[in-house]
């Protein structure tokens, strides 16, 4: 058996807008899926209720499971362009990092599991791309909002908000064309 579950940055974020000057609570960058799971709303709590439920499930009765914590999803034809750094911040919270995927992104990786050789346990992954959802540079977003936020790997350059690294290797599949 095999389970794909769609989750949701929101089991590890905090879906408060950034309207209401709530800091960012990220404990490392760039995100990626080993982001414990620290849900503040009850859409966040339901979907890692269901990692957990995955974890158990693929440990107790060895079924392949794997989670995708989803940022937001767009329509591939929606240019980044018709995002705006107001937008944004007035819908979505510092912790989710200006990500996202196209939805022809979302389908393929969902192609390329589903045909995948078969793997033990349960993973969850962070499927993102690597350039922030708006066109501003990714230098300037870091320095105005994430300066404070502790790197994952301190002795390496920062190039993305997200790292999707090990889902393509898994998946054999590439968050950016």
């Amino acid at each position: 058996i095999r389970i794909i579950f769609c989750s949701s940055i929101q089991a590890f974020t905090c879906y408060v807008p950034q309207a209401s000057g709530k800091p960012v609570t990220l404990p490392y960058l760039p995100v990626d899926g080993h982001i414990p799971a620290r849900p503040s709303n009850l859409y966040g709590l339901s979907k890692a209720a269901g990692e957990q439920m995955l974890e158990l499930y693929a440990r107790e009765h060895e079924i392949e499971a794997c989670s995708l914590r989803f940022p937001i999803v767009y329509m591939n034809d929606l240019p980044r362009s018709a995002w705006t750094l107001e937008k944004v911040l007035w819908r979505h919270s510092l912790d989710e990092c200006f990500t996202f995927i196209p939805d022809t992104k979302v389908a393929e990786l969902i192609e390329k599991l589903v045909a995948r050789e078969s793997w033990k346990g349960h993973r969850i992954f962070f499927p993102a791309s690597r350039k922030p959802c708006i066109e501003k540079d990714f230098e300037e977003l870091y320095q105005q909002f994430y300066q404070d936020v502790p790197l994952k790997n301190p002795d390496r350059p920062l190039k993305s908000f997200a790292d999707p690294s090990e889902l393509e290797g898994f998946a054999d599949w590439k968050a950016d064309d």
